[in-house]
């Protein structure tokens, strides 16, 4: 049974600092990306960065391109070359990762100073690029084969960057896409994380999720999307994406950014802020209750809205080491009303510095949920009926005993936050969490349906 409570929400004590990952992460990474090049059999993986698609190479080594491009070179011999363009070659990476740096200024914006880089083919070919060789290239995708022709050769990376490997291997050489090293649903390095990383994730988590109910606490009829979005704060911190804030018709639009326009009684709304790590979005009614919305959706709502909850209960009470990513697709599609909504996107994905990184929740998806995935509750519906709108989006990690010890004993207070944050799920909303599911913000299955009385959730009896 669910209904709407009155409850206090909780408050949790901000960490002093953000944490920094150690250079031993690092070098680990690297390590692991020369071994998956000589388990391919491949000679060089060369990944392509911009603002947009940095989160390979930060990854690897820490920090990414601002306002230019970058590529950073590997080899299966271990050897590394990062090539950056004339602003970046101020902000390289740790000396201690052993990476040889060359400027390439056509990676600079246009019109800036060209006059001191050696051509492309020459840095290419003296970084051990040679004919005959096999290449992987990444800069954030792979392709899906019933879409487009010969996955294995679709790159995503500059087609110029492309051309030269391609003439430097020659026809007894290949260039391929690599990205599954990343971002492979079965063993891809980048949907695996060690409690250093979720400490950064958590950290994120905690600002964005605070700085989400701040907003949704100042909501009153007539004010602005940008004077609702002034309480978002990100604190520096890298963003995933744009803040989002929407009003009324302009909320079908959900990825919009703040505007003048302002909320009204019976409104619906979206919004949602994320950095690097971390996003967390919430989508409700501007209203004291259903008496507040129109005739149609005073009767709709509330059983929309209470059903998706149910939908996103679901999601966190089926997340456990092993479980399979189509069984919690059929979990969450068995408790959805047809007649209220459906849903717009997957139920659910692996987060890392970017939004999305990758989702093993798919209707024939066979991978895994495994100890050190961070991991979005990411329900997006469709109303059936009426427009109106809903979303509780949070990030959790998923860690075996192993890793729960080593967060307890480097984070401990980071893991006093996770266990508070589980004891509200269960205590007070009711949801059942599996004991290997740590809550990294602070409004995981948090929703309030009607905004302003944003104390009255819902939970589950």
């Amino acid at each position: 049974m669910i209904s709407l409570t009155k409850v206090t929400l909780p408050k949790y004590v901000k960490p002093s600092c953000a944490p920094e990952l150690p250079i031993s992460t690092y070098k680990k990474r690297l390590e692991d990306v020369a071994q998956a090049l000589r388990d391919l059999s491949m000679d060089y993986l060369v990944i392509h960065a911009d603002r947009e698609h940095s989160a390979h190479q930060e990854f690897l080594i820490g920090v990414g391109p601002r306002f230019e491009e970058s590529i950073l070179i590997i080899g299966a011999n271990g050897k590394r070359m990062l090539l950056l363009g004339n602003e970046c070659m101020y902000i390289p990476p740790d000396p201690a990762l052993d990476i040889e740096i060359e400027i390439f200024q056509d990676f600079s914006p246009p019109n800036q100073k060209r006059e001191i880089s050696r051509p492309i083919e020459a840095i290419l070919r003296s970084s051990g690029i040679s004919a005959g060789q096999r290449i992987g290239t990444a800069s954030w995708k792979t392709y899906s084969s019933h879409l487009v022709n010969d996955v294995e050769h679709a790159l995503d990376i500059p087609s110029f960057l492309a051309d030269e490997l391609r003439r430097i291997v020659g026809s007894s050489g290949d260039v391929l896409n690599a990205n599954s090293i990343f971002i492979g649903t079965s063993n891809g390095l980048r949907l695996i994380n060690d409690a250093h990383q979720i400490a950064q994730f958590e950290y994120a988590a905690g600002l964005v999720s605070h700085s989400v109910f701040e907003a949704l606490s100042h909501f009153a009829v007539g004010i602005s999307e940008r004077d609702a979005a002034s309480h978002f704060a990100t604190e520096g911190q890298v963003q995933s994406c744009h803040p989002m804030m929407s009003f009324g018709e302009k909320a079908r639009r959900g990825l919009s950014s703040p505007s003048d326009n302002t909320a009204k009684l019976g409104d619906p709304f979206s919004m949602a802020l994320g950095v690097a790590g971390a996003l967390t979005a919430r989508a409700a009614m501007v209203a004291h209750s259903e008496k507040d919305l129109s005739a149609d959706l005073q009767t709709f709502f509330p059983k929309f809205s209470q059903n998706y909850w149910l939908s996103i209960v679901t999601w966190y009470e089926n997340i456990a080491i092993g479980a399979v990513g189509k069984d919690v697709v059929a979990a969450v599609e068995k408790v959805i009303d047809k007649s209220l909504y459906s849903l717009s996107l997957n139920p659910g994905h692996n987060l890392h510095i970017e939004e999305w990184v990758q989702s093993i929740f798919t209707p024939d998806g066979t991978d895994t949920v495994k100890s050190g995935m961070v991991m979005q509750a990411d329900l997006i519906p469709v109303s059936a009926g009426p427009f109106c709108t809903g979303n509780v989006e949070d990030g959790i990690a998923v860690a075996d005993a192993q890793l729960r010890a080593e967060i307890h004993n480097l984070y401990p207070e980071m893991w006093d936050r996770m266990q508070k944050r589980r004891r509200f799920m269960h205590e007070v909303l009711g949801i059942t969490l599996d004991e290997s599911v740590l809550p990294l913000s602070n409004s995981c299955g948090l929703y309030a349906p009607y905004a302003l009385t944003s104390d009255m959730v819902f939970r589950k009896k």
